[in-house]
């Protein structure tokens, strides 16, 4: 099963796409209509990246289409989820940290502040561009190359 979560998720969002172009179902929410309630549902569903392959992005993506999102505000949220989950992962790495691991971080803290500015800055750029793929794209490309992806992937280390 595990194999084929990315799959699954690919299937879902080209789905999902599919109704919202036949206008079954309307994403007209921005932003500034997020409640506790649908916040909530989307960190549940955040939750669900935990399982193996499936993506953090893609699960949220999945959740704020079904909960009539426009794309690029679900893709805005996102991103904020992103950093938050990073932020945290990192916190929590320093915590795990022996001190002599910790010891090594300090002697080079200086590339480690540069690349985590330059990879923030890049991101910024990545997301703006984006978003405006998004206001006139659908997410369709991204459940195909989810789909392809795996399967190539099966097929190249079947064959080992």
């Amino acid at each position: 099963m595990i194999i084929f979560n990315t799959i699954i998720i690919g299937v879902l969002i080209i789905l999902f796409e599919y109704v919202i172009g036949k206008g079954k179902l309307k994403n007209y929410k921005s932003l500034e209509k997020l409640n506790y309630k649908e916040a909530i549902l989307i960190g549940i569903f955040q939750s669900l990246s935990m399982m193996p392959d499936i993506s953090r992005a893609g699960i949220v993506i999945l959740a704020m289409l079904l909960l009539k999102y426009k794309r690029e505000d679900l893709a805005i949220y996102s991103f904020l989820l992103s950093v938050l989950t990073i932020i945290s992962a990192g916190i929590f790495d320093l915590y795990k940290t022996s001190i002599q691991d910790f010891s090594i971080i300090l002697n080079n803290i200086q590339p480690l502040i540069w690349g985590c500015l330059f990879s923030f800055f890049y991101a910024l750029i990545v997301v703006k561009f984006f978003i405006e793929y998004l206001k006139t794209h659908t997410f369709k490309i991204f459940g195909w190359y989810r789909i392809f992806l795996r399967i190539i992937l099966i097929l190249v280390f079947s064959l080992k």
